[in-house]
Formats: structure tokens, sequence, C-alpha cells
């Protein structure tokens, strides 16, 4: 009798640590894969001619004159590069994709590649 009141009794206690151990997870992002919740979408991609990123623009706070000035040369650009670049090269382009995730935030290997170890944490 002893034994089974002994034996209840780690079952119980087991069961309450996983109980807990699940609950203080916090839960995951529903019905998407990888990221950062909220994130749905990488980078944007190149565009020909674009001469300062989305983020480096709003980062500069242009005066309307200068954002007007800055489309022209844009357009500038574009005509130009469009004289300069083969359809191939053109084309290269649209298919590029954005970089990968900046250091320190690593997915998985590719296939092709054989698992890396983490680097040291004091590094």
């Amino acid at each position: 009798m002893r034994r089974s009141v002994t034996g209840l009794a780690a079952f119980t206690a087991a069961a309450l640590l996983f109980v807990s151990a699940g609950l203080s997870q916090p839960p995951g992002p529903k019905g998407k894969k990888g990221g950062p919740p909220g994130r749905e979408k990488g980078p944007p991609r190149y565009e020909l001619g674009k001469l300062f990123p989305p983020h480096v623009r709003d980062e500069l706070r242009l005066t309307p004159e200068q954002a007007k000035q800055l489309a022209e040369l844009e357009q500038d650009v574009r005509a130009r590069l469009e004289k300069i670049l083969t359809a191939d090269q053109k084309r290269q382009i649209e298919e590029m994709r954005p970089p990968g995730p900046p250091p320190g935030k690593r997915g998985p290997p590719p296939p092709d590649r054989p698992d890396e170890p983490d680097p040291p944490i004091w590094e």
C-alpha cells in the first residue's frame, strides 16, 4: 500500500512539473512558419535606379524639395541604366532575391551544407 501511495505521489509531482513547464512557454505564431511574429515578408527587392533603401530615406527626413530632387535624380539614373544594361542583365536584377538574415540571426543551414557548430557564447 505504501509503495502505491509513493508511486502515485511521484507520478502526480512529475505531471505537475510537466504541465507547469508547458504553461510557462509563450505561445508561438499560429499558421506562420519561421520569422518573428508580425513580420510576414523580408526586405524589399532592389529596384533599378533607387538610390536609397526605404529605411535610409525615412531616417534622412528629406524636405519636400529634397524628395522632389531625389525623385528626379532616380528617374535620370533609371533611364541611364536602362540604356547601359542588356535585357538579360535587367531580367537578372528583377529575379535577384534580397540578402539573407543579418549576422547572428541564423536559421537552419541549407541542405547542401552540413550543420555548422554554433559559436561559443563568449564571442
